[in-house]
């Protein structure tokens, strides 16, 4: 069984059909980005092209039962990670179809531009949204640089869980009556500082979990996401940047002539994508491997509402990789090898990040806490020893907690790094003069079925 604790594997980039790989490439090579940052904004971007035109079946139905293939992707990074410059390389297609410039050409002239309205939302309120679906707007991106922060204040949760699910929006108010809106669209890129995404959180985020919004979210947390000399890396080789973005920006923009081709024929149905007998029998497993094993085992219950949603993440993608790479309406297996695995990454995004680490893990967090503070305080507070009280009332407030302490001071010392002298009654903490990086708790990559 995958444990995100020790088990460390990198962006399955390389699983991905060739016009995503290759745009992610150019996106992290401009903007020296790591591909946890831009990979989720790139498929958000396929997905809410593919939403508009697209809809898969599911393998446990017997009858048509469309599911959406938007998706929604939360990215926590910081600032001057280059999260803005990413998504504005991406978007340009979006732009294009808001401003009428996508046109067909008829018999070697121009054509006039297809239907179009505004399909990027930054600052949205729900109402907003809603008379914008009543204009005709069948598909939309909350595209959301500081998006924490959106649904903070201005975002209803129950309603963007709704958006997710594609339900009918029904709303009554005393002014207009009755509004009854069918059949609509919409995937989500937020991107947020951590400290922001940290506050809103201390204020809502059991709300946002137990309301079902972040568990429809494939998180990604990029604690690392600049690269160490990012801006002394090699400069990229002339028109190398284009030739890996054009496919992508060009798929985008027929999906979006597509979509807005469909806006034209009202009361057209989107395609219906069924998957291959192969690719079904992959996903079953797949969902039955989540249902049956990860969600009911004591390693990730404290997850398992995002473990519950993993299968139906993993529909989602498998359907907007294969379409966005073929337009052929069977799904692939290929497709559905590639979502499980970029499901299972993000599933590790969120047990790391929502769930209980294991003792020995939650240990060398809280000495690493310590050691850090041990050594910005060490030249205040004296030469080399700093009082247990001290930490007690001062230090950072997750050791502020006798029990916390208590690990975090047993780890230090199974290291070396401190030791702890009673006197008079009192513990003091020395601090051994050793080189100032902290324990290096090595996880080594390993290679299962989804990862």
């Amino acid at each position: 069984m995958f444990n995100p604790w020790y088990h460390n594997f990198v962006y399955p980039v390389g699983s991905l059909p060739s016009e995503i790989s290759n745009a992610i490439s150019a996106v992290t090579g401009s903007t020296k980005a790591s591909d946890a940052l831009v990979a989720p904004i790139v498929l958000s971007a396929a997905a809410a092209a593919v939403q508009g035109v697209a809809d898969v079946q599911t393998p446990y139905s017997r009858h048509e039962d469309r599911m959406p293939t938007n998706l929604f992707v939360g990215v926590i990074a910081s600032s001057g990670d280059r999260k803005s410059s990413a998504l504005k390389q991406v978007l340009g297609p979006f732009d294009e179809f808001e401003q009428g410039l996508l046109q067909i050409p008829q018999d070697g002239v121009d054509g006039a531009a297809e239907t179009t309205h505004q399909f990027l939302l930054e600052q949205a309120t729900e109402l907003g949204v809603v008379d914008l679906f009543r204009a005709g707007a069948k598909s939309v991106f909350y595209a959301l640089d500081e998006g924490a922060l959106l649904i903070d204040k201005r975002l209803d949760v129950a309603a963007m869980c709704k958006r997710f699910d594609g339900t009918t929006i029904r709303h009554t108010s005393r002014k207009e009556g009755s509004i009854f809106v069918t059949d609509t669209r919409a995937s989500m890129c937020m991107l947020t500082q951590g400290v922001t995404f940290d506050r809103v959180m201390k204020k809502k985020g059991d709300m946002l979990v137990e309301a079902g919004l972040l568990p429809r979210m494939l998180m990604s947390f990029c604690a690392d996401a600049a690269p160490a000399g990012r801006f002394f890396a090699p400069v990229a080789v002339p028109g190398q940047y284009e030739a890996l973005i054009a496919p992508f920006h060009e798929r985008l923009r027929s999906l979006l002539r597509q979509y807005a081709r469909s806006l034209k024929a009202p009361g057209g149905k989107r395609q219906l994508l069924i998957l291959s007998p192969q690719a079904a029998d992959l996903w079953t497993a797949f969902a039955r491997e989540m249902d049956c094993e990860y969600a009911n085992s004591s390693q990730w219950r404290d997850v398992a509402v995002f473990v519950r949603r993993a299968p139906e993440q993993a529909l989602r993608l498998a359907a907007v990789l294969h379409y966005f790479s073929s337009g052929d309406t069977q799904v692939s297996e290929a497709a559905v090898q590639a979502a499980c695995r970029v499901v299972m990454w993000h599933l590790g995004q969120a047990k790391k990040a929502f769930g209980e680490p294991p003792l020995e893990i939650r240990a060398q967090q809280l000495a690493g806490l310590l050691y850090d503070y041990l050594v910005r305080a060490s030249p205040i507070a004296g030469p080399s020893r700093i009082s247990r009280s001290q930490v007690l009332r001062c230090g950072p407030p997750e050791l502020r907690k006798a029990a916390h302490l208590n690990l975090a001071l047993h780890s230090l010392s199974s290291a070396g790094r401190i030791a702890v002298i009673c006197q008079k009654g009192k513990e003091e903490i020395a601090l051994i003069n050793l080189p100032p990086s902290l324990l290096s708790y090595g996880m080594p990559v390993v290679q299962g079925r989804w990862t």
